[in-house]
């Protein structure tokens, strides 16, 4: 599992027909998802977790008001799980921009990757309504995720490590990339 820092290690191989061992050094980070409402962060979660509820922003410290800056890394930190999902609360993410361009937090920065589930606005669009036809998210949060696009896709890209078009891909891939991001070699 990835608890808190990196988690490094060596894995073993063994060669085909060969009574040897190939050893490979890896790296293991606590990834963080980002992105609007919409992009499949809170499904990701349910993939990657056993326990989605207990690494979700949002259930931890509720949707308003954004918790303290400090206080939400060190949440995404300490998780006991591989990923957490970062709620949409724009202050918080302008903090993080900001202390990620004058290099403040870095110790703690080093401890995660972030990860943008990036999804176009017009497919953003069509997930979001069809969950407000099968009453899985209010007209409301439709229409704020998608006049928000903009200033959150900018501030995603200023946070992100990593960057992950999920517009046209099945969960299963999201998750297999997600699983390709968090083990580095």
């Amino acid at each position: 599992d990835i608890l808190g820092d990196p988690i490094y290690g060596v894995e073993k191989t063994l060669r085909v027909n060969a009574d040897s061992w190939t050893e490979k050094p890896y790296t293991r980070w606590k990834v963080a998802l980002i992105g609007p409402s919409g992009a499949g962060k809170s499904t990701c979660l349910r993939y990657l977790s056993s326990n989605a509820n207990a690494v979700e922003m949002d259930q931890v410290f509720g949707i308003d008001p954004s918790p303290p800056v400090e206080e939400a890394l060190q949440w995404m930190v300490d998780a006991e799980e591989p990923a957490v999902v970062v709620g949409v609360h724009r202050e918080l993410l302008r903090q993080i921009a900001n202390m990620r361009e004058t290099g403040v937090g870095q110790a703690m920065f080093g401890k995660l990757r972030f990860v943008y589930l990036y999804v176009s606005k017009q497919r953003l669009g069509e997930r979001l309504q069809q969950q407000v036809h099968h009453e899985e998210r209010s007209e409301s949060n439709m229409s704020s995720a998608l006049n928000n696009f903009e200033e959150l896709d900018c501030l995603c890209r200023k946070i992100a490590d990593h960057v992950l078009d999920t517009s046209d891909k099945s969960i299963e891939e999201v998750c297999k990339e997600l699983s390709y991001l968090q083990v580095s070699g």
